[in-house]
């Protein structure tokens, strides 16, 4: 009795898990090849026909009209009994190939049929349908927005550093091996084969199982960018992607993106925005830094180093009207670039020069504390803008001189110092230098003596 009872039970949750595994599908159909008969245990629409036998080429033909005109052929083929035979014959014991049907609503689904061998000593197969519309439609969203963009995609398992390439571009040539038991050691060859050498150091890093679960910890992806020597292309750009972390298995989706017309748009923006700020700052005429940038450059020099050495000099070229009116502005712009050239020629890359007036230039040089070393420079600068080679201008320059700390530690003071030492130099005789600490505290007499 006890056994009765077991064998019912069983018997109803057989039936359950039946039915559950019945509304996976559209169809479910044993085909006895011997005899060519077909047992239907669910066929959609017509449920009725459940637990019926049929011949099983007029259920094909009965079937037929649920499909595509241009698919009736292929599926008479695929599905005749000599077919099937073949099947039964081979190896493998699962077939399966997909294809759209029609509804009664006119709906239109994509359906996968399903060929199984039950028994090759009975010749019986199992034939079944199933609904992958959404599947396909997830194929389809991956292909067009994932795989459509990216070069290759693989599934990394970082715990046994092995992966396997799921999908990759036709023609791509310069990727890893599609399949890797020793993940680590073929990235590794594959950064020293392609990527280009200064960009090679952080990849190296950033590709370390480590290194990429510890960013994934913190982060929904981790990303690392370097330059890339496309054996057709030339020099590329790639981005290399891990978009997925499933912690405890430690699997990880990676992608390779084609990113060259991006870096280059951005790259071209980016002299776009510098050649915007070179404009802002500079003078126009002359092409070093404008009075405005001047001004900040050196008192931001000033603030950062706080007591640090440092000479402002005050530049006027000596009766730079006369040239103007004699020769004419078109000549004084040319002598002004001169100017503007040779000082930055005479001067070294850390120091800084800007125009600030009509005729009017500022030196700052950083760190500069002994007035021995600030004197031969003066002396140089003096000299450099005697050479200008129309004889028919005799050129020269007056400089104004005021050392940071001693006479002031802000642009405005100084400037002004300088400003006031330079009209000294003018005083004492032009074509020379003057220190602020001259004008407070020695005669002309003896500053042109000094000179």
């Amino acid at each position: 009795m006890q056994n009765q009872e077991n064998i019912d039970v069983l018997s109803e949750s057989a039936l359950k898990l039946a039915d559950t595994i019945g509304k996976l599908y559209y169809s479910i159909i044993e085909i006895e090849l011997l005899s060519g008969q077909a047992w239907i245990f669910k066929n959609e629409p017509h449920l009725a026909d459940a637990g019926k036998a049929s011949s099983w080429e007029r259920l094909l033909e009965e079937n037929l009209h649920w499909f595509y005109l241009e698919d009736h052929a292929y599926l008479l083929q695929e599905l005749s009994l000599e077919k099937l035979e073949q099947i039964v014959e081979q190896p493998e014991t699962e077939r399966h190939f997909e294809l759209r049907i029609r509804l009664e609503n006119g709906v239109t689904r994509w359906i996968e049929i399903e060929i199984t061998v039950i028994s090759r000593e009975e010749r019986r197969l199992l034939i079944t349908s199933k609904n992958i519309e959404e599947y396909r439609l997830l194929q389809k969203i991956v292909k067009l927005f994932v795989y459509k963009n990216c070069d290759y995609f693989i599934f990394l398992d970082v715990r046994n550093n092995r992966y396997e390439m799921l999908w990759r571009q036709k023609e791509q040539y310069s990727t890893p091996p599609v399949q890797s038991d020793d993940y680590i050691n073929d990235f590794c060859n594959y950064i020293d084969t392609y990527v280009v050498p200064e960009d090679r150091k952080r990849p190296q890093q950033e590709i370390m199982p480590e290194y990429i679960l510890s960013v994934l910890e913190g982060s929904q992806e981790h990303t690392s960018l370097y330059g890339f020597n496309d054996p057709k292309r030339g020099y590329t750009h790639k981005r290399l992607q891990y978009l997925f972390y499933d912690k405890r298995a430690q699997i990880v989706l990676l992608t390779r993106t084609d990113v060259t017309e991006l870096y280059l748009d951005a790259k071209k923006q980016r002299e776009v925005l510098n050649q915007a700020l070179h404009r802002a700052q500079t003078d126009p005429l002359t092409e070093v830094y404008n009075h405005h940038t001047i001004t900040s450059l050196i008192q931001e020099a000033l603030v950062a180093g706080g007591e640090t050495d440092g000479a402002l000099m005050f530049i006027d070229l000596d009766d730079f009207k006369e040239i103007n009116d004699i020769q004419g502005h078109p000549k004084g712009d040319e002598v002004l670039r001169f100017v503007a050239h040779t000082l930055r020629r005479a001067l070294r890359s850390s120091d800084l020069i800007g125009r600030v007036g009509g005729d009017e230039f500022i030196v700052f040089l950083r760190g500069a504390s002994a007035k021995e070393e600030i004197v031969v420079c003066a002396k140089r600068l003096c000299d450099a803008v005697k050479q200008y080679p129309n004889h028919d201008i005799i050129l020269s320059c007056s400089i104004g001189i005021a050392l940071s700390p001693a006479d002031g530690n802000d642009y405005e003071t100084l400037v002004r110092k300088a400003n006031t030492a330079m009209y000294y130099a003018k005083k004492i005789g032009k074509n020379g230098y003057a220190f602020w600490d001259w004008v407070k505290g020695e005669s002309i007499e003896d500053a042109r003596e000094r000179g």
